[in-house]
């Protein structure tokens, strides 16, 4: 499908930019679909990682996005904000780094079969899944040397200064090569719970909303911020090695 100038630029107007890659015929009504789920689930991402009240359940988010993604390789049409081809990044650019390798979003499976063929016969862990805030942390010469948040999944936020805060990021390694390991810094629903009823300041939605809090905090009151990051017990817990 090829369109016609005038189309093209009112398309841009709106603001709704696609890429149309197939050549079948698509009805209105997969495209009001596809555009509904699109907003409904940016909707839901940003109240999520801006620490509004949650639109939705985990579940409930992984069920329409299974839906769209469908939507889009049956009809070809991927908008330039569908959230099968964007990352929930934090939106201030200050202090961002690009990341050494890019921390790209996991792949998700509901089905026992393509875990196990995704395995190839190798021997692989399982743990719950924790919902934080993915840091991406550098070791040079055994001493960790940078920690970024994964931001965009292309560049993060420098939060190196914190490295003495954060819980269970080793200080010296054996290592003395260049190491870069990916990690979680995550709260338990337990501390979240404890925590948010101490708290003098304003409430958090979830637990991954005050682990980014946590770490966000202002680097130029080191001091009485580390106090406050150590109390809220905000442990790192690394993915591989």
């Amino acid at each position: 499908i090829i369109f016609q100038p005038e189309i093209r630029n009112a398309l841009e107007q709106l603001g709704k930019k696609q890429i149309v890659t197939s050549h079948r015929s698509l009805t209105m009504d997969e495209r009001e679909k596809i555009r509904q789920l699109i907003d409904t689930l940016n909707d839901a991402s940003k109240a999520y990682y801006n620490g509004m009240d949650e639109r939705m359940s985990n579940f409930e988010w992984d069920e329409m996005f299974d839906e769209l993604r469908k939507l889009e390789e049956k009809t070809g049409i991927i908008y330039d904000d569908s959230p099968t081809h964007t990352t929930g990044a934090e939106e201030d650019d200050e202090g961002r780094q690009n990341h050494e390798y890019p921390a790209l979003s996991l792949a998700k499976t509901k089905q026992v079969e393509e875990l196990i063929k995704w395995a190839g016969g190798r021997t692989v862990n399982l743990s719950w899944k924790l919902d934080g805030l993915t840091l991406v942390l550098t070791y040079d010469n055994g001493m960790p040397s940078k920690i970024l948040t994964r931001g965009n999944g292309i560049s993060g936020t420098n939060i190196t200064y914190m490295k003495n805060v954060i819980g269970q990021i080793p200080g010296k390694i054996s290592y003395k090569g260049h190491l870069v390991v990916r990690g979680e810094a995550a709260i338990s629903y337990t501390d979240f719970d404890y925590i948010n009823e101490v708290l003098d300041d304003e409430k958090y939605a979830n637990p991954r909303n005050l682990a980014s809090g946590t770490l966000s905090l202002d680097k130029s009151n080191l001091d009485k911020d580390a106090r406050t990051v150590a109390v809220r017990h905000t442990p790192h817990r690394t993915r591989g090695k």
